[in-house]
């Protein structure tokens, strides 16, 4: 904010009431030591700021500074040439202003400065960079001052974004925090004021985030004082795009740059020369009215000549049990392009389709204003009629503000607690946290396990009690020993119990707010039900897992040895154990025996290469202390540990008296001895050992990731105090390998881009193992297919039935789906849709065009001469997940048979050796799509602020 004397004076008089009153203001304004003045500008005004906004601009220049000389957020060539091939295959070439511009955001710095004219394709622009940002493993969000610049950059360039107020709201709330992997791309950015983007900057700093400004600083001025966007560019830089290509008539080109430099009567000329400026009655009635027509006129046109309907349809969320892979939705980021028709030719709902005239904006402003009026007559119609439905922007207000003040409640009470009593109860919730898994895990008598959903909420409650407690760890040495009563898991377990009502009330926040949850009124509470039932597609997937494992129950991949029985366990466990000691409590000690450990070691040998292939964590991945190997090896050592002390626990608890179970089953690992046993055993060097523990256990340095994932991550190790780690044997009942990968990339964004690099080549290998023998021929090398040496589109990978003639060919997608932020599943779901979709209509033009014999030359298909195959069919696979249509997402492509990893797998060994493997194959995926899996709901209910949340559906049991 920079003011003139007469600035102040015309400041001070709309504020003051009368001459006397407006001099005693003046001259206390030009007294205030807040005020600071500037000196004279170039017209010889003086000017003037204040202190406040000295302050705000130096730490907006020292926030500015820090994201530009970090480095972090590189994303390969081969990403960035993959998302400029699909832009042009979509139809969208870009310019070379735009290409420029797309290859400043997309380098490894972590501020990129975007400055263009309304209409050059920014959008457009953004929408490549938010593919190559994806298949680099970052998570793309969108934000902008008001709400119609979101929805459009939303619409644009398919990046879910918000209002910056709605985001430092959540942010104040503690939720949808930014995290280093992030990249946030602010639109309009020339609007903010200096405090805001202040504001901004430094939490994305503080994150570790990268940030991308697209604006134009002479369109219109922030509101608020400062104009912060204009001296960032011109302090750190940018790129200009200043090609108009939203219009395509010369004209209407320059009457856009026109006005977006400023000179809007040569615009208004240009737009009245070619007969597009009417005159209008005088009432403002009638010119609302004309405006508003016109509008309307256009939508409808707009809508017959492309089939696109610019209304956002709700996507719809799956019912059942909350997996990792929750069901998640948000708005539908605009009309979907079809194969046949560019991205770039749809317009914005939102815009005139002359671009940003008068009009259109006048028209903007009514339609608004209508839909508001419609929304608060809707609401009153419904309180009105006493309906018992809450309408979803009200129920979602209302839960995300009751999560707010019961987290509040939470942290006061905890806030009462010293740091070691605060460290206690960490460690008393770690306890109980492995109680009641292994209780849940290994006990066939469900008489002792919590009810699911307690046990859930439990579980979901780890997270938000880490992010809390973690900066508060007291610095101490040794173990702190404490004795686990009755008295003191209750405690810890309703600290779980509320931290978790929390995060399911968060979660229920976001899933009605884009229409996965439905609320109604219940007595002095509010009840909570799905808005879809029993055949979620989705849901399906999660399912997989299980029926994949039952499917191959049969199978014994095993080594081959000697094996100890479950009885020569128990009878050598119960000859090693004797009570200890601690003076606190009784524990179970025991004794060493080499056959105890390699028979443990030989049953989670198999396991450990499942969950390592799960999480996608190659054995050939070197980032940073994320080595593939030496994680597998340590893991599998761990792992071993914990299972064997689960069961030499169990044994010692039967046949010792007065032992501390709870208190027993914990374990306090030595970092030092840890090392040394490791490495012993695996022959693997101490040092590497150490870097692989580094990367699994978790410090106080890592409170931020907890605070912004809600899948609750339970660590193999964990720092309590200096020169002893607790290991909660509980993270074995959880894939560790999906946990250790996702808190490294939160760590070091870098590492996502190290884990994806040999996925591509891993999947396919696996795929292959399901076809060997001589019957099959497979493709080695994914295969592009070209018209006139230009790319069309290419083949993953291919298998061809010798026997048969049918040749399947394969489009493979590894997408990490472990996450419950709905907006990263959201992202992937609609990534995976689209380009599936894409490919499918692209493979089968090329193969209309060129013919079978052709492919299988380009294939390199060893085929006898002048044969075809007898049937060609498409797959889509996805690693974990490829159902989406309970998002709103759904294959535009009907010959293309699109499943998961684990329903592929289990649906090659249904068919075995058949006659036409392949087609049976591609007929099942079909026939399980409309499968319906039947449950039974299992209601859950708390209070929060005297009122019941009645959840009916969120969970669910096989009937």
């Amino acid at each position: 904010m920079v003011d003139t004397r007469r600035d102040l004076a015309m400041f001070v008089h709309r504020h003051s009431d009368g001459k006397d009153q407006f001099d005693l203001a003046l001259n206390a304004v030009q007294s205030s030591p807040d005020l600071v003045a500037l000196g004279k500008d170039g017209r010889g005004n003086e000017r003037f700021t204040s202190r406040d906004m000295i302050e705000v601009e130096a730490r907006l220049e020292r926030a500015t500074a820090s994201i530009t000389e970090r480095d972090r957020h590189q994303v390969h060539e081969r990403f960035r040439e993959r998302a400029l091939a699909a832009a042009e295959r979509r139809g969208l070439f870009l310019s070379g202003e735009q290409r420029a511009a797309f290859e400043h955001v997309t380098a490894g710095k972590d501020l990129g400065v975007i400055v263009g004219y309304a209409g050059t394709g920014k959008s457009a622009m953004l929408g490549a960079a938010r593919e190559a940002w994806e298949d680099a493993g970052y998570k793309v969000r969108g934000a902008a001052l008001s709400g119609i610049a979101a929805e459009n950059l939303e619409d644009g360039s398919g990046i879910a974004s918000r209002t910056i107020a709605s985001l430092e709201h959540q942010w104040a709330q503690g939720r949808d925090l930014l995290i280093a992997s992030d990249v946030l791309v602010i639109d309009e950015a020339g609007m903010i004021g200096s405090r805001q983007m202040e504001r901004v900057l430094s939490v994305a700093n503080d994150a570790g985030a990268k940030v991308v400004l697209v604006g134009d600083p002479q369109q219109l001025q922030a509101i608020e004082a400062g104009a912060a966007f204009r001296s960032i560019a011109e302090r750190h830089g940018h790129v200009e795009i200043t090609e108009i290509r939203r219009q395509q008539v010369d004209w209407q080109r320059d009457a856009t740059r026109h006005l977006a430099t400023g000179r809007t009567a040569e615009a208004l000329d240009a737009y009245s020369a070619n007969g597009m400026v009417h005159a209008a009655g005088t009432r403002e009635a009638e010119c609302a009215a004309r405006l508003l027509d016109r509008r309307c006129s256009a939508a409808d046109a707009s809508e017959r000549a492309t089939g696109a309907r610019p209304a956002r349809r709700d996507a719809r969320a799956p019912a059942g049990q909350i997996q990792n892979a929750a069901p998640a939705g948000a708005r539908s980021a605009g009309p979907s392009a079809s194969s046949n028709t560019p991205a770039h030719h749809f317009t914005a709902p939102d815009r005139h389709p002359d671009g940003p005239g008068l009009q259109a904006r006048s028209a903007q402003r009514i339609e608004r204003v209508a839909r508001r009026a419609a929304m608060a007559k809707n609401i009153h119609q419904c309180l009105v009629s006493n309906s018992m439905t809450i309408p979803g922007s009200i129920l979602s207000e209302t839960l995300s503000k009751l999560a707010s003040s019961h987290l509040a409640a939470i942290r006061n009470r905890l806030d009462d607690f010293d740091d070691m009593l605060c460290t206690a109860i960490l460690i008393e919730a770690a306890r109980v946290i492995d109680y009641e898994n292994v209780l849940m895990g290994s006990s066939e008598d469900e008489s002792h396990h919590l009810p699911f959903p307690v046990f859930d909420v439990m579980c979901r409650g780890w997270n938000p009690l880490l992010h809390y407690i973690l900066p508060r760890l007291s610095k101490i040495g040794g173990i702190p020993i404490q004795e686990s009563t009755s008295t003191t898991r209750s405690h810890a377990r309703s600290i779980l119990q509320a931290f978790g009502q929390y995060a399911i009330l968060q979660k229920a926040a976001d899933m009605s707010f884009h229409g996965f949850l439905e609320g109604s009124e219940i007595e002095n509470g509010i009840s909570l039900k799905f808005t879809v039932g029993e055949d979620s597609d989705h849901f399906l997937d999660q399912l997989e897992a299980e029926a994949l494992e039952r499917a191959l129950g049969g199978i014994d991949d095993s080594a081959p040895g000697e094996k100890l029985t479950a009885d020569e366990v128990d009878e050598l466990a119960a000859s090693l154990v004797f009570p200890f000691e601690t003076g606190r409590g009784t524990m179970v000690g025991y004794d060493a025996d080499p056959r105890l450990d390699a028979h443990f070691i030989e049953l989670v040998g198999p396991r450990t290469l499942e969950w390592r292939a799960e999480a996608g964590i190659h054995p050939t991945i070197d980032a940073d202390q994320l080595n593939g190997a030496d994680i597998a090896a340590v893991v599998m050592m761990l792992a071993s540990f914990y299972l064997k002390h689960i069961w030499i626990v169990g044994v010692g608890s039967k046949c010792l008296p007065d032992i501390n179970y709870c208190m027993s089953l914990t374990i306090w690992k030595k970092p030092d001895e840890l090392i040394e046993s490791i490495s012993t055993f695996t022959g693997i060097d101490a040092r590497r050992i150490d870097a692989a523990l580094r990367a699994i256990v978790v410090t106080r340095e890592d409170a931020g990731y907890f605070g912004t994932e809600p899948t609750p991550l339970v660590p193999m190790l964990l720092e309590i105090s200096e020169g002893f780690w607790l290991a909660p044997v509980s993270s074995v009942f959880r894939n560790p390998f999906t946990a250790i990968r996702m808190l490294n990339e939160f760590r070091n964004p870098l590492t996502a881009q190290s884990v994806r690099k040999p996925r591509e080549q891993w999947m396919t290998s696996d795929l292959y193992a399901l076809f060997e023998g001589n019957r099959y021929q497979v493709v080695e090398l994914p295969t592009r297919l070209k018209r006139e040496d230009q790319l069309v589109t290419d083949i993953d990978a291919a298998v061809l039935d010798m026997t048969t003639g049918e040749l399947g060919l394969f489009q493979l997608k590894w997408q990490d789906l472990a996450s419950s932020r709905l907006g990263a599943i959201r992202s992937r779901a609609k990534n995976f849709v689209e380009r599936v979709s894409l490919w499918a209509d692209q493979v089968e033009n090329w193969i209309s065009e060129f013919g079978e014999a052709e492919l299988c030359r380009c294939l390199k298909l060893k085929v006898p001469k002048g044969a075809v195959p007898s049937r060609v069919m498409m797959f889509a696979v996805g690693r974990s997940g490829a159902r989406f249509q309970s998002y709103g997402y759904t294959l535009t492509n009907e010959d293309i048979a699109a499943c998961n990893w684990n329903q592929f797998v289990r649906l090659r060994y249904e068919v075995g050796p058949a006659e036409l493997v392949l087609s049976e194959i591609h007929s099942r995926i079909f026939s399980e799509q409309s499968r319906v899996e039947k449950r039974r709901p299992l209601p859950y209910a708390f209070e929060v602020d005297g009122r019941t949340i009645r959840i009916e559906d969120m969970w669910s049991a096989a009937v």
